[in-house]
């Protein structure tokens, strides 16, 4: 009997270092207390991390965040209602790349509205401080649509291509100005539609799909690192 009681006792206490060792591991984490940042995940994250992996020895963007956005992922989805079959399977289906949709699309021009963008300023000059722009933030949204046929890993790397010729050259430090930092958020939003051929003859296809990305930079400014 003396013997059961002292291997319970023994079991108890494995258990309870177990615990703690437990609890201790989750706190780590942060996730709960919001001590530490979740990393971005989904498809911003892959297209960040695709650009990181292709920067020359003296780029840095520690500046820039590659981070999913709700509000862009919704506004993608809402303008999918609103884009017509016949502009879609005419202007884009039959692309392998990314195909920039022009600001007189009703896809670009409903993402502008939705998102509250500014339609005339992007990331070839949203990057491009000057004392002219001190201390203003910036939104700015580009559209593109490919053929579904292309795997979504493909169309990350076409986007992070795209975007390797603007990033690296933003700044974060205006000197000519009022000491301004700017901070960069980069979102990349994906979303597809299939076209219904049955009401156009011709096309070549059976009901075709098409992707849609969205891809939006916020810059954001402050006065001190």
């Amino acid at each position: 009997m003396k013997l059961n009681k002292v291997l319970a006792l023994a079991l108890s206490g494995v258990m309870a270092v177990s615990m703690l060792a437990g609890c201790s591991g989750n706190s780590g984490n942060g996730g709960q207390n919001g001590e530490e940042q979740v990393p971005a995940t989904g498809v911003s994250a892959n297209v960040g991390n695709l650009i990181k992996a292709n920067l020359e020895e003296d780029d840095n963007i520690d500046f820039v965040t590659f981070a999913d956005d709700n509000d862009l992922d919704n506004a993608l989805d809402y303008t999918m209602g609103k884009v017509d079959v016949v502009e879609v399977l005419r202007g884009y289906m039959a692309f392998g790349t990314l195909q920039e949709l022009k600001a007189d699309d009703t896809v670009y021009a409903t993402m502008i509205d939705r998102v509250e963008a500014t339609d005339d300023i992007w990331v070839s000059n949203i990057g491009n401080i000057s004392v002219s722009t001190d201390g203003d933030g910036a939104k700015a949204v580009r559209v593109y649509a490919i053929s579904d046929a292309i795997s979504e890993e493909v169309v990350e790397e076409y986007v992070a291509e795209d975007l390797m010729g603007d990033i690296p050259d933003y700044k974060h430090y205006d000197s000519d100005g009022d000491n301004w930092y700017y901070d960069y958020t980069v979102s990349v939003s994906m979303s597809s539609k299939t076209v219904n051929t049955s009401s156009i003859l011709g096309t070549g296809a059976t009901d075709p799909t098409i992707t849609f990305v969205a891809v939006q930079v916020v810059r954001e400014a402050r006065t001190q690192d």
